[in-house]
């Protein structure tokens, strides 16, 4: 084996326990957000709602807020998912 198959082993199997490290903090995450939520009283429910509502607001009084944010978060998306799927099709994963 070459060098470089030895090395490219490698990072596929550092990519396999990347992948797999993101799907268990996916859950964690996931379930951490679920007790939180049902810990959360009505009233702390309803600071959280206005406080995401106000943060809205003062968005939208700045329309150039949302017209710089907007299009790069959404090319962030794509540019990952597409990183993503590539690195799927290239393990044999799709």
């Amino acid at each position: 084996m070459t060098d470089s198959e030895s090395t490219a082993r490698r990072h596929k199997q550092l990519i396999r326990e990347m992948i797999a490290g993101y799907a268990v903090a996916n859950e964690i995450i996931r379930v951490e957000k679920s007790e939180w939520l049902q810990s959360m009283t009505p009233g702390d429910s309803w600071d959280t709602f206005e406080e995401l509502v106000a943060f809205g607001r003062r968005l939208q009084s700045d329309p150039t807020a949302l017209k710089v944010f907007e299009p790069r978060r959404i090319e962030e998306h794509v540019h990952m998912r597409r990183v993503f799927e590539k690195l799927a099709i290239t393990q044999g994963l799709l």
